[in-house]
């Protein structure tokens, strides 16, 4: 005898003497307030997964039977995954010839009554079974859905007779929905069945004409038929079709790759076994979509990191978000898909969540895409854009959006990764053209004036070529219907500029980051003067590193760092002289690491330096505490001077802040290195 018991709950094993002629003693389990928690701990599963208090005993009359037992069980308040089932009572017992197994399972509730009762045969396998469902909870289906749909609402019900085999069971009967719904994770969209019936006869389950409601009550309709042979050899045969309805409905956090909205009517057929469908799917874009892609999420924007990591592919995972893609290759069915996209449909790619780069365009288009069952995708046919903007930003200083023309187009050949584009897209920037044509010969004084008078110029980028060989060009027009002198000297100017490849995106670039056209001579000393900053600021860079390490070496108990930063500053008369910044910075830990206190200063050195320069070491601090032990959330309250290399002048930046910070962990292509590796 064997007996477990805690806080009223008792686990009891048995035996009894054994019958007269039998070699088998009779063993009781028997179970009183056993709680089912105790079974989810056991499992390994969430404590909310199972609950409730078993009661009852089990009989095994021969342990070496399986079904020559007697149970007689009741499990009261029952819940799985936290949903409130009922009270469920389960009594199982061979007939008394023993070639049968008597089986009756109830489960009563407010929210759930269910009705089995029948018998199984032990020698020959035969099932009698008959079940009624007088309702279920359409939540109970959360539980098996492995997180593919959540909250769903309504109710269940039917009756279904069980007969056959358990290797051939035939089960005829009918299934009732209704008001029943459910919320698809995926799609973030809750679909509605009013009221159906789906019938269930010996190798068929016949669908009949199920309507379906999206969120805005938009009606589809979902027909066929599911053949089987004894639950084995499934075949399809289904039919959907709606002449407009909601097939997504995502926000950004919802998914790293795309989210929006998309309205379509769509027209499409599934067919045959169901390891390996034909999927035949006819559908057009309508008003109110709205899609956004991210081609490069921003936890994967190099921008966004300080280091990078190096080390071996087989140290890293896959990229999950590339696997979600992909993963349908090995599925094993066919698609044809016919896409009919419309102007009602707005596109965004976006194409550096870093700086904002995005991309949003309309169009038209008539798509065909393939995937045979090795899971080789083709996707052919011609999009033209109807309108579209290109918003640029560089580093957070010149923003542009260029507007592209009616009739670029992309060609899709088949492999999305050969499309060829040739998208044509233009800014338009209010400017003086005397800049440019400063220069010209024969320029008249009121030639002149009208040239420095601000007028409308466009900066036209071109983009051809294919995703792995595209081929940006740039140009600048005057808007058609300009007659003048003026803008004659312009184009003749441009047309020069144009030989000259250099001299025209050195304007391109004058006209995106200044708004203006760039003078010959002040053009060039800025273009000059620019290079030459940044190899001062490499310079000072190796400096700043080589002061460092010996600070590090020589100096214990605080941080010391040295810094040296050298520039190029013009003065009030136009005479350029390069000013060399040589700073002192000490910083301490305390806490735990949890505040952090920097200060420091520095002092300018060089052609435009002077004694009065000099900033004192408490010019500059920065005062960090990490609220949370992670240090994901911190306070900082800094002090800091700030050169503005386009004012050329100091200022200095008192503030308060709350950040929030969070590192990841590197990026990698996990193809690329498959196929480095392969190479």
């Amino acid at each position: 005898n064997l007996k477990f018991a805690r806080n009223r709950q008792e686990f009891r094993i048995q035996s009894r003497e054994a019958a007269s002629g039998e070699g088998f003693a009779p063993v009781d389990i028997t179970f009183s307030q056993f709680r089912l928690v105790e079974l989810s701990r056991l499992a390994g599963l969430d404590e909310e997964f199972l609950s409730g208090a078993l009661n009852g005993k089990i009989t095994l009359s021969r342990p070496d039977t399986v079904f020559n037992y007697e149970a007689n069980l009741d499990i009261r308040q029952l819940m799985v995954d936290s949903q409130q089932v009922g009270e469920l009572a389960i009594y199982a017992a061979p007939t008394p010839d023993r070639r049968q197994l008597n089986l009756n399972v109830q489960l009563a509730g407010q929210q759930n009554a269910l009705a089995l009762a029948g018998r199984y045969g032990l020698a020959d396998g035969q099932l009698g079974f008959r079940l009624k469902a007088e309702r279920l909870q359409m939540a109970l289906a959360d539980i098996f859905a492995g997180g593919a749909i959540s909250n769903s609402r309504g109710v269940l019900s039917g009756e279904l007779d069980i007969a056959g085999t358990a290797g051939e069971p035939k089960v005829a009967g009918s299934i009732r929905f209704d008001s029943a719904s459910t919320f698809v994770e995926y799609l973030q969209s809750r679909y509605l069945v009013p009221a159906h019936t789906i019938r269930l006869q010996e190798n068929l389950v016949d669908i009949g004409r199920m309507e379906l409601l999206d969120p805005e009550n938009r009606r589809a309709v979902l027909e066929g038929q599911v053949t089987h042979r004894h639950f084995r050899d499934i075949r399809l045969g289904l039919h959907f079709s709606a002449p407009a309805f909601q097939v997504l409905d995502t926000g950004p956090e919802d998914n790293d790759l795309f989210y929006g909205k998309i309205m379509v009517s769509i027209d499409a057929r599934v067919e045959g076994p169901l390891e390996t469908p034909a999927i035949d799917v006819y559908t057009q874009t309508l008003p109110g979509t709205r899609l956004t892609a991210l081609p490069l999420t921003e936890e994967e924007a190099i921008a966004q990191e300080g280091f990078i990591l190096y080390g071996k592919p087989s140290g890293y995972e896959g990229d999950t978000s590339r696997a979600d893609v992909y993963q349908t290759s090995v599925s094993g069915y066919e698609l044809n898909l016919q896409l009919t996209l419309t102007p009602d449909a707005e596109l965004i790619a976006i194409i550096d969540p870093a700086t904002g780069d995005q991309l949003t365009a309309r169009g038209r288009a008539n798509l065909a895409v393939e995937m045979n069952r090795n899971g080789q995708l083709s996707t052919t046919g011609d999009i033209y854009l109807t309108e579209g903007t290109y918003f640029f930003n560089y580093e957070g200083l010149v923003k542009r959006t260029f507007q592209i023309r009616e009739g670029s187009h992309m060609f899709l050949p088949g492999d999305p990764l050969e499309a060829r584009f040739d998208i044509t897209a233009q800014y338009s920037a209010r400017t003086s053209t005397y800049e440019l044509i400063s220069q010209q010969a024969g320029l008249s004084a009121e030639e002149a004036s009208a040239a420095r008078r601000r007028t409308e110029v466009l900066v036209i980028m071109a983009l051809k070529g294919t995703l792995s060989e595209p081929e940006i060009t740039f140009d600048i027009q005057l808007p058609e219907a300009q007659a003048s002198a003026v803008a004659a000297a312009v184009e003749a100017r441009l047309a020069q500029l144009r030989e000259r490849g250099s001299e025209l995106n050195k304007q391109v670039f004058g006209l995106l980051l200044f708004n203006s056209f760039l003078a010959e001579q002040s053009g060039s000393a800025t273009l000059a003067e620019a290079g030459e900053n940044i190899a001062l600021s490499s310079v000072s860079n190796l400096v700043t590193n080589q002061l460092n390490r010996l600070a590090n070496q020589y100096v214990k108990g605080v941080d010391l760092e040295l810094r040296l930063d050298s520039y190029r500053t013009t003065g009030q008369e136009g005479a350029a002289s390069t000013v060399t910044d040589v700073g002192l910075g000490l910083s301490k830990q305390l806490f735990d690491d949890r505040l952090s206190i920097k200060v420091g200063g520095a002092v300018g050195l060089g052609e435009g330096a002077g004694a009065e320069e000099f900033t004192a070491l408490s010019s500059e601090f920065l005062l960090e505490y990490k609220l949370t032990e992670d240090g994901r959330y911190r306070v900082r309250v800094f002090r800091r001077p700030d050169y503005d290399i386009i004012q050329t002048s100091n200022t200095v930046r008192t503030g308060v802040s709350i950040l929030y910070k969070k590192s990841f962990g590197g990026v990698r292509n996990q193809r690329d290195s498959t196929e480095n590796r392969q190479d």
